[in-house]
């Protein structure tokens, strides 16, 4: 059985570049709205579980929404996510620099395409290979970026998306 780490949108850092904002209502839940035409940027720090084993990797369930103000049904948006491992004494809260957790690390891609009613939700299951990891271990802190590819030129979704929780798991074989 795998286990589980889950966050809600709220819980994660907006990145200076793109600023997500959090807060956002999708009915009765609240979650952070990444804009069109930018990368927006979450970044979000915790522990991994000792049992994780990372066999084949890291498995993120992202509950997101389309803007239920201003829905975009059937349009299509690019996100990313990437994972790492912090080292104490040496890791910089960052997703840039050469001491960033995630300079090791490979960012894995997928489109999210809006359901055709406002507010309904989705749930975007992208999994980080272990080789694309970095040498990230169970009961390692680690570091995860999600991120909004929204200047990519297959993103053609012109409003928000919003995200509303994560959950993290070990990828099955």
């Amino acid at each position: 059985m795998s286990q589980a780490i889950f966050f809600q949108g709220t819980q994660m850092f907006p990145d200076a570049a793109g600023m997500p904002v959090s807060g956002i209502n999708v009915g009765a839940c609240q979650g952070t709205a990444f804009y069109p035409a930018t990368v927006g940027t979450l970044l979000v720090a915790f522990k991994l579980p000792d049992t994780i084993t990372l066999d084949t990797g890291l498995t993120f369930d992202l509950l997101m929404a389309d803007d239920p103000l201003n829905a975009r049904p059937g349009a299509k948006a690019l996100f990313g996510v990437t994972a790492g491992p912090i080292v104490p004494g040496t890791s910089t809260f960052d997703d840039a620099s050469e001491t960033s957790p995630l300079a090791g690390s490979t960012e894995v891609t997928f489109t999210v395409t809006t359901p055709s009613a406002a507010g309904v939700l989705l749930v975007m299951t992208p999994t980080v290979m272990t080789d694309d990891l970095g040498s990230l271990e169970g009961g390692d802190w680690c570091m995860v970026r999600v991120r909004r590819l929204g200047t990519d030129v297959s993103d053609q979704h012109h409003g928000r998306i919003v995200l509303l929780g994560v959950d993290v798991s070990d990828a099955m074989p």
